[in-house]
């Protein structure tokens, strides 16, 4: 064995009933009373061990803001309201920065034992994608440790292009309303037909399995005009995802 971690509470087990824990190559191979072996130990102290934690609702892009944004200051009694006061600061920030802060907290679940992390990441008109790749370029680097996800939301509004290509109503939620990503067979897929009167809209649509900023793939768009058929093989894949583009002149 290659470490075997002694006197651990495990969590089937009655308060100090202790066990020693034997790892080889990354993996565990043996529970019992008192492993005999020989091996580099780590003596738990009767410290809890169990699987990983799980945390499902953290925001790494605007982890330690604090530290690079001035304090706010309410006036006439005004309440702090942190959303819109740090969408003025949103154009300032840069991927570069987003990435060290949230590597900072990353690293700070990672040595608390987390290890599943779904993170909530803005994307909108004012910090455009800069959070989204800053933090998707930390999945491959943490992918050892930790299993990453990104939830993409519009903290401060969509704008009106998406409005506009898909005849959204503004008054009602966007995620209600824009082409939902399907599943059919071994296809993953956006199929849509642009509203009447829409014109001078490109539509496309582009897949990865990484996340990762330079590694998304076009789709070929399959359908009649004003209908669109983006669709991509699942294959072997056990993770892809698939993004529509919209653009316009």
């Amino acid at each position: 064995m290659d470490l075997i971690i002694r006197n651990a509470q495990l969590v089937d087990q009655p308060a100090g009933t202790l066990r020693d824990i034997g790892i080889q190559g990354g993996k565990i191979v043996a529970i019992e009373p008192s492993l005999n072996a020989d091996a580099q130990t780590f003596d738990a102290g009767g410290r809890l061990a169990c699987a990983g934690l799980i945390e499902t609702h953290i925001h790494l892009d605007k982890g330690r803001l604090n530290d690079v944004l001035p304090p706010e200051i309410p006036e006439n009694g005004r309440k702090i309201a942190p959303v819109p006061y740090a969408r003025k600061f949103k154009p300032q920030i840069t991927e570069e920065d987003v990435r060290r802060r949230a590597e900072q907290t990353l690293r700070q679940c990672l040595i608390h034992g987390t290890t599943r992390i779904r993170s909530h990441v803005e994307v909108d008109p004012w910090m455009e994608l800069r959070g989204f790749n800053a933090v998707a370029s930390l999945i491959a680097d943490y992918r050892w440790a930790v299993d990453l996800e990104l939830c993409v939301f519009p903290q401060d509004g969509l704008t009106n292009l998406v409005e506009f290509a898909f005849g959204l109503d503004p008054k009602l939620p966007a995620s209600l309303q824009l082409p939902p990503l399907q599943r059919s067979g071994g296809n993953l897929f956006y199929s849509f037909t642009a509203p009447p009167g829409v014109g001078g809209i490109s539509y496309g649509a582009e897949w990865t399995t990484t996340l990762q900023p330079g590694d998304w793939h076009a789709i070929p768009d399959t359908g009649t005009p004003p209908a669109h058929l983006f669709s991509i093989p699942i294959g072997t894949n056990k993770k892809l995802f698939e993004r529509l583009i919209i653009t316009a002149p």
